[in-house]
């Protein structure tokens, strides 16, 4: 009689009691490869750089990232950055935007590469606007019109064409027609914001702001010769938010949709106004209850991660963004767990691993493991990517170490013996990139076979038995070390977990097992480097065969 047949790896329940467990869950699975049903180990992360020096680098992003490349155009930095690339239409200098290294800054693959680590060089993300008021213009040829009121503002203007908010408005009276001295203009500060212009606007009797002169940032004089051009876009009125420079302390950038990007500090959150990420009006600004742990988005909607429930952000533009706190109390405990899929947001919270999609919210570990086993893998160290469509969660316990659950599916866990400090997915070859101890980039699944171990649930036999024989099921040559385990009644009258049996198998033929015990409940684990089907155990090699 057959006593035992184990197939349909799909991951592992640590939650369950071994007995309860149904095919294919066990109650451990380590490098276990989902997706093809038979036992079979994901290949090993292979180094693809190496960059040298002691200083721990936990953050990489690839530039270049319309070339698929293991090794070319990375940065690496020494804290956790995000980082959102622009949406420059033809841009050959692959422009990016990062915050959590310092104040919101940008590179490009011009100035930015070497890294060595970090970028080579970088840009301050805002302009700051003019911080002196200009002094009060005077007449340099009266007019003869009626009198009119004015109101000039200026603004700096960078060499990529990018302006500023306006500096400190000064209004004036004089007679229609007249031209005027404009003196005292603020200098451009130093720093890296590339302000080589300035741009000085005029509104007359509540117009708009109108073009006077544009003119270098070093002049601080300038003369209205009544010409006019451009209306002011960057603030002046309620029509035109002022473009300030991002918020003090921002982080947790994230490019959304419809030109935004967004980002978070403290309570609030921001998004810059549409296709400007140097410009972040106050009025595009909002808080809520909690602090902010970390942000995500599916489609067009934004997830604010928080130290209490999570809050969903929605609309079309900066102006018409909506608060939807979503009723489900699970915190955020580690802002570098949020991953972000087409499908949905997925955080590491105190219980489990939740996610949020079109079905609402979830605990996708929820019966697979309890709290305490999932605060046993220390939730605050987590580090999350995307392996195709699985979630990829690095941990800490001590050890480096990772998981892997289906977001859609979930129906076990896999346990892999490969970890990381920082992660990067490249959209383009759907490449997941680890980096590992002695500041190295690893290509995941990109080296050499490595074995999994698959340890299976209790299954019971009817009546207590000896099996004499076993088998290995698989297409392809074999090295499996199989380990059989017993529920043996012991001398004293209790029953102990027993290794009857533990041998390397290296063909598909059956197997003797060993006799002289009588049980009724079986265990087993398998490693191996070759996909296996099936492990059976029998009474008989005829009921194996």
């Amino acid at each position: 009689m057959l006593v035992a047949a184990w197939s349909k790896f799909i991951g592992a329940n640590l939650m369950l009691n071994p007995k309860l467990l149904p095919d294919g869950l066990g109650v451990m699975a380590s490098n276990l490869r989902l997706g093809y049903g038979d036992l079979r180990a994901w290949n090993a992360a292979n180094t693809v750089v190496t960059t040298g020096g002691a200083t721990p680098l936990i953050s990489a992003y690839r530039m270049n990232r319309a070339t698929v490349s293991d090794t070319s155009a990375w940065i690496q930095w020494t804290v956790d950055v995000d980082v959102v690339r622009s949406l420059i239409g033809n841009d050959s200098t692959e422009e990016i935007y990062f915050t959590g290294d310092g104040a919101p800054k940008l590179t490009n693959n011009a100035i930015g590469l070497p890294a060595a680590p970090g970028p080579a060089a970088t840009r301050s993300l805002g302009i700051p606007a003019p911080s002196v008021q200009m002094a009060l213009p005077t007449v340099l040829v009266a007019g003869a019109g009626a009198t009119e009121s004015r109101v000039y503002v200026d603004t700096f203007y960078n060499d990529v064409n990018r302006e500023s908010a306006p500096g400190i408005s000064r209004s004036v009276s004089v007679a229609g027609g007249s031209t005027m001295n404009l003196t005292g203009l603020a200098a451009a500060p130093g720093g890296t914001h590339g302000i080589n212009r300035r741009r000085i606007y005029c509104s007359t009797d509540g117009g708009d702001f109108l073009l006077v002169v544009e003119q270098a940032s070093a002049s601080t004089t300038a003369t209205d010769n009544l010409a006019r051009g451009a209306v002011l876009q960057s603030g002046g009125d309620i029509a035109y938010p002022a473009w300030l420079e991002p918020p003090v302390g921002l982080k947790g950038l994230i490019g959304l949709w419809n030109g935004m990007i967004g980002g978070f500090t403290g309570k609030s959150f921001a998004v810059c106004v549409p296709y400007k990420p140097w410009a972040w009006p106050v009025e595009y600004q909002d808080s809520v209850y909690d602090d902010i742990v970390g942000t995500g988005k599916w489609r067009q909607s934004w997830v604010l991660l928080t130290t209490s429930a999570p809050i969903v952000i929605t609309g079309s533009s900066p102006d018409s963004l909506s608060q939807d706190p979503v009723p489900f109390n699970q915190a955020c405990v580690s802002k570098r767990s949020v991953v972000s899929v087409g499908f949905g947001v997925a955080w590491a919270s105190p219980d489990g691993l939740c996610f949020i999609g079109d079905q609402g919210p979830r605990i996708v570990t929820e019966g697979i493991l309890s709290p305490e086993q999932w605060q046993a893998l220390v939730p605050s160290t987590i580090i999350g990517s995307r392996i195709e469509r699985y979630y990829y969660g690095a941990y800490n316990d001590g050890t480096s170490k990772a998981f892997m659950i289906d977001l859609l599916n979930p129906t076990g866990i896999i346990f892999l013996t490969q970890g990381a400090r920082g992660v990067f997915y490249d959209p383009i070859s759907d490449r997941l990139y680890l980096q590992d101890t002695g500041n190295t980039i690893k290509r995941w699944n990109g080296g050499a076979a490595q074995s999994c171990t698959f340890k299976t649930g209790v299954k019971r036999h009817p009546q207590p038995t000896n099996p004499g024989y076993g088998m290995v099921v698989s297409d392809l040559p074999i090295s499996v070390v199989v380990r059989l385990y017993a529920l043996l009644l012991q001398s004293g009258g209790t029953y102990v977990w027993t290794e009857v049996f533990n041998r390397t198998v290296t063909s598909g033929q059956p197997f003797a097992l060993p006799a002289g015990y009588l049980a009724q409940d079986f265990q087993a684990e398998i490693t191996t480097t070759a996909p296996v089907q099936a492990l059976l155990i029998a009474e008989d090699v005829g009921d194996i065969i």
